[in-house]
């Protein structure tokens, strides 16, 4: 989660944030083929 903020209308409020982890092949990243293998991030 990212830090706690005051908006403009008094509520706070807090934005997720979320990192993506991906593996991709080495044919396909010396292809431009962008096929990611979707890593989980626990």
């Amino acid at each position: 989660m990212g830090a706690e903020y005051t908006t403009w209308a008094g509520t706070k409020q807090q934005d997720i944030e979320k990192e993506n982890y991906g593996l991709i092949k080495k044919e396909d990243y010396w292809n431009s083929k962008p096929e990611y293998i979707s890593m989980k991030n626990t």
